[in-house]
């Protein structure tokens, strides 16, 4: 991954915000976030996504934030959290609409590069799938752009709450700055953001 894609995902968090409500209830994030990662390989079976299927996201998530001087998405089992997200916080409408891309990646994989998964495919391969995906070129739709859209901002939040994502890709401070107490706002101002 050059820099610049890796900046770019680090100010789309930044800026996005990665809005939470899109997630479901502060309980059942706490829950999908605290559980810990399991995810070892294609024969491993996640809550929602099976085998091969959460092996293909662990290719994407490899694909979005893959490893440079820092752990990449997968190394981080961003999948893992995902497959946890999706299972505990999203509701079933949400998970088949992701369940269905996989599927159609699934089955783009093995129409255009004659492979049965998207792990099996060459890095080339994998991108340029995403690539079409990303465009809604066929065999994807704007209905598949969609479902992306919202499985990459579900990756990359997994990611950037991730220890390696929060501290070595953000600009990590468990400290912002001192504590004043009873400090006029107006006097404040905007410290925390400068």
């Amino acid at each position: 991954m050059n820099p610049d894609r890796r900046s770019l995902l680090a100010a789309a968090s930044a800026a996005a915000g990665l809005s939470l409500t899109t997630l479901g209830s502060e309980a059942a994030l706490a829950l999908a976030l605290t559980q810990p990662a399991s995810i070892a390989g294609p024969s491993a079976a996640g809550e929602l996504l099976q085998g091969e299927t959460l092996g293909d996201l662990g290719a994407i998530a490899a694909q979005l934030i893959p490893t440079t001087d820092t752990p990449g998405a997968a190394d981080v089992d961003a999948h893992g959290v995902v497959d946890r997200l999706l299972a505990r916080c999203q509701p079933r409408v949400r998970q088949q609409q992701v369940i269905r891309l996989l599927q159609q990646l699934r089955g783009a994989a093995k129409e255009i590069h004659g492979e049965d998964s998207l792990r099996q495919l060459s890095p080339a391969a994998q991108l340029e799938l995403l690539q079409r995906l990303e465009r809604a070129d066929p065999p994807f739709g704007a209905t598949h752009r969609d479902a992306w859209h919202f499985l990459k901002s579900l990756l990359v939040f997994a990611y950037c709450t991730s220890e390696p994502g929060a501290t070595q890709l953000l600009a990590y401070d468990p400290l912002p700055g001192t504590y004043r107490g009873s400090m006029p706002y107006a006097a404040m101002g905007k410290g925390w953001f400068k």
